[in-house]
């Protein structure tokens, strides 16, 4: 019972050691078949080195203690096929005979359980395999001769956290590279050159390895470019710093494309340019995507790059121009601009390079750029050139009457704004980017400058100008006032320029100067014209001299902090006027009857205006303020002088003096009725005019020896249509209307539908009537057609039109695209047949289609609904509204006066 006992125990220690040797030996012999008797060499070690492990090695701790691995590793080289393995940094490959590896084979003698050594390589024509192979799993290929072109490898599970598996390549053109270790990439690729031999050694963690880190291990062609240069079109990828374009040529860079390649990284790589005649594209291109443009002949002048997401924690993308008129440039990097802008300057040539994090550029990095940041220019008489920051725009003797400025660097997004003080109008209001900041013809006092957005965190505006008879300013910045305001001293010159945050630009004094708020003012005199300014409750105009004014023109020399001076002239025969504002006429060539003055916006908060004017046969009348009117109207009296001054908020208004008849500011004459309808005149004093003629404007009223209104020269006269329906005639007859033109066709074809009934109501009621006929006509001849059909219609209703006939000439769909040349043919024809017909027409026709000689001296029949009559021809008789009514017409008439028959 013993000895079984012993046999047993000696079964289980066969089991134990034995058993899992042999049957290692025995898969390993299985799996391999090309390399049977180099592989049971191995196994013979393994075996010996297992023993050895075992034996001397002891857990003393609670820490886990993994043994040291051999690593053991086979390449199949080209013409040779799989070589015999090899352990521990040996060499496997070849050197020196240009044989490619093909295929590799890599494993541990580590303990069941521990981990793995896993591993992928680069193949031609496939490039990185998608899964990585391990513990002894073939990575490449065999028979399909493509070369190994890198490899990555690594440890994975438990052994990783105790040891680590460096490894280096020899590489076709390199040799033997860097020591790569723990997954890191090793050979390279994108030149497809083959590794021909590779070293791998395991080195426990935190052990000094000092060929680590001496040499690149791996070599890539991290990122490539490539341009479409002028004349040549897309040239082949550049790569890693080499050049993309040409030099000495003269040929611009049109586009560009850039990518990555080979990334150890996430991420991408993103350019924009700027591009001659459209400026920074509005989006980042990216990953070979085109900046730029193609076919259209335009240059790039510069461009800016950039790395995103995690590639960009580990490297700076540095890239240099080649820049006409400059050559290469100096090297940047990370979005910052290359190139010119502003220069009109053509890229003719590129290189781009990835630099790990913290290493040195490729070379000097001075002048990468020049870039006119802003420009600006102004107008003096005319506008001169651009010119660009910091640089003077100007000739310091002609007044600069307007300016525009515009940013041309749109590194960080954003605008520049500006408002120039214009001598007797104030600030103007805020413009951008290229707009005038007021239209030319009046002075610049001042001006000020800011920038807004994104730009504003990185720069200030600096500017500076020439003020005539005191010279240059101190530099102003960021909206601050620059100049001479109220003392109308004009600026001549100005410069203007982007100082980087926290940088000066130079004198900073005397930047400003403003005089105290006064207000100035000046009249147009009847038979002298524009008189000199006067301010602060001066006299202008005359006295004693029966002059009137005709026009009027105020401004305030200083507004605190913004406000308008404002104004309108009540002109005899055409009424009050829109307003007028800082410096600008009101005011027409007829007499000015009266006026009213207003402040706007916080100026009106800080002062009231005080007025009065002296008034032919009324003398000084007294003072009114803010927008009450002052003088007389439909008085025939004409404003002869003015007097204006700015009263602090709650001051004392002016003194009243030098009034002669009256204290009032204001007076009107007006009309009124009895209930009988009869209407009455009174003057400006409240008196009736009796028994003489009234003249207001240029018309004259007759007034009987009670004061009954008994109307004037002029008649009013309807024109009707088919249009009106059916009228009642006998009520136009007693309203006051004189008498009515009446339509007889709509064309050479088609008689009014209600001709022949008002003709015979005009005839029974004695209503004077002429005729009208609405003229379709293009030619000499369809002139000739609407004579003839005039002619037919007067014969058939027996027509008197003591009124007149009327060739009525309009634009319609038949007419709009004819001028005077064919309008005369047409009236030619048609005076052919009726010799003594006239003309209708309105004022903007009259002045541009029919603006002919022959055809403005028939025009007796003028329209104009604005109140007034603008054409300045002859005429007999003016439309003067549309709108108008009459008893017995329904809904709106023309209305007419008839001045001569």
């Amino acid at each position: 019972m013993k000895n079984i006992k012993k046999l047993f125990i000696a079964i289980i220690i066969f089991s134990i050691i034995i058993y899992p040797l042999r049957v290692y030996s025995i898969e390993d012999a299985n799996s391999e078949t090309e390399v049977v008797n180099e592989e049971n060499t191995i196994d013979n070690n393994i075996n010996g080195e297992l023993k050895t492990e075992d034996t001397n090695k002891e857990d003393n701790t609670d820490k886990t203690v993994i043994k040291k691995p051999n690593i053991y590793y086979t390449t199949h080289v080209e013409n040779i096929g799989w070589q015999k393995y090899v352990s521990n940094g040996e060499m496997a490959g070849t050197t020196g005979k240009a044989l490619r590896l093909e295929g590799i084979k890599i494993k541990l003698d580590n303990e069941p359980g521990t981990g793995n050594i896993e591993y992928r390589t680069h193949i031609e024509s496939i490039g990185w395999e998608t899964d990585f192979k391990k513990n002894d799993e073939l990575s490449g290929t065999t028979g399909k001769a493509l070369r190994l072109e890198a490899i990555e490898i690594k440890l994975t599970g438990e052994i990783a956290n105790h040891y680590d598996v460096y490894y280096r390549v020899h590489s076709e053109k390199y040799g033997w590279l860097g020591w790569a270790k723990n997954g890191e990439k090793a050979g390279t690729a994108g030149f497809a050159y083959r590794l021909e031999g590779i070293e791998i050694k395991i080195v426990e963690k935190d052990t000094p390895f000092s060929e680590y880190g001496k040499a690149k291990a791996f070599r890539c062609k991290e990122v490539l470019y490539s341009t479409h240069v002028q004349d040549y079109g897309w040239q082949g990828y550049a790569y890693d710093g080499n050049t993309s374009g040409t030099t000495g040529k003269a040929k611009k860079i049109e586009g560009i494309k850039i990518k990555l390649d080979n990334q150890q990284y996430p991420g991408n790589i993103e350019y924009k340019t700027h591009i001659e005649n459209i400026g920074w594209e509005s989006v980042y291109k990216k990953n070979n995507e085109l900046s730029g443009t193609t076919g259209r002949n335009l240059r790039v002048e510069a461009i800016r790059i950039k790395l995103t997401g995690e590639i960009s924690n580990h490297y700076d993308i540095y890239y240099r121009v080649h820049a006409q008129s400059y050559g290469w440039l100096g090297w940047t990097k990370n979005d910052e601009v290359a190139g010119t802008i502003g220069y009109g300057y053509r890229l003719e040539a590129i290189e781009i390079k990835l630099v790990p994090k913290g290493e040195a550029a490729p070379g000097n990095t001075n002048n990468s750029n020049y870039v006119r940041e802003l420009r600006y220019r102004s107008y003096e008489s005319s506008w001169k050139g651009f010119v660009y920051d910091g640089s003077q725009s100007g000739n310091v003797s002609t007044p600069v009457e307007s300016i525009t400025m515009n940013l041309l660097n749109a590194l960080y997004p954003g605008n520049i704004n500006y408002s120039s003080y214009v001598t007797g109008s104030g600030w103007q209001k805020i413009v951008k980017d290229g707009e005038l900041t007021n239209n030319p013809g009046n002075k610049i006092e001042a001006i000020k400058v800011n920038i807004t957005g994104e730009i504003a965190n990185h720069y200030d505006v600096f500017y500076s100008v020439y003020v005539i008879g005191s010279g240059w300013t101190g530099w102003a910045k960021n909206d601050s006032p620059c100049g001479n305001i109220g003392n109308e001293k004009y600026i001549t010159s100005y410069k203007v320029k982007l100082v980087q945050k926290g940088q000066s630009q130079g004198n900073t004094n005397n930047t400003y100067i403003e005089a105290p708020m006064s207000i100035k003012y000046t009249s147009n005199v009847t038979g002298t014209g524009w008189q000199n300014y006067v301010s602060d409750g001066q006299t202008s105009g005359t006295t004693g001299k029966a002059k009137s004014i005709k026009g009027v023109k105020i401004k305030v020399n200083k507004k605190i902090p913004s406000g308008s001076v404002q104004y309108s002239t009540h002109v005899s025969n055409v009424g009050w006027q829109t307003y007028s504002q800082d410096n600008a006429q009101s005011g027409k060539q007829n007499t000015v009857e009266a006026i009213k003055i207003r402040l706007t916006g916080e100026l009106a908060n800080d002062y009231d205006i005080y007025y009065r004017v002296h008034v032919s046969d009324v003398g000084w009348m007294g003072w009114t303020s803010n927008n009450k009117p002052a003088g007389t109207i439909n008085g025939s009296l004409g404003v002869e002088a003015i007097e204006i001054q700015l009263v602090e908020k709650g001051g004392p208004a002016p003194e009243n003096t030098n009034n002669i008849k009256t204290t009032e500011s204001y007076l009107e004459a007006h009309w009124e009725a009895d209930t009988n309808g009869n209407r009455y005149f009174f003057d400006v004093f409240g008196e009736m005019v009796k028994g003489r003629g009234y003249k207001m404007g240029t018309t004259t009223y007759y007034f009987g020896p009670s004061g009954i209104f008994l109307g004037t020269q002029n008649l009013q006269i309807l024109d009707i249509s088919a249009h009106q329906g059916v009228v009642d005639w006998n009520a136009v007859a007693h309203s006051d209307v004189y008498g009515v033109i009446l339509r007889v066709a709509a064309s050479a074809q088609y008689r009014d539908s209600k001709l022949k009934e008002n003709v015979a109501a005009c005839k029974k009621y004695g209503i004077p009537y002429g005729i009208y006929i609405y003229s379709y006509a293009e030619n000499y001849t369809e002139g000739q057609a609407y004579a003839n059909f005039t002619n037919a219609l007067i014969s058939e209703f027996d027509i008197h039109p003591t009124l007149g006939i009327f060739l009525d000439l309009e634009s319609n769909n038949s007419t709009q695209f004819m001028g005077p040349t064919q309008y005369e043919a047409v009236v030619r024809g048609y005076y052919s047949i009726i010799p003594n017909a006239e003309i209708y027409t309105y004022t903007s026709y009259a002045d541009t289609a029919l603006n002919s000689a022959y055809i403005r001296n028939k025009i007796t029949w003028i329209a104009d609904w604005r109140g007034y009559v603008g054409y300045t021809g002859s005429y007999r008789m003016w439309q003067y509204t549309s709108k108008g009514s009459c008893p017995g017409v329904n809904g709106n008439v023309d209305r007419s006066i008839l001045y001569s028959f």
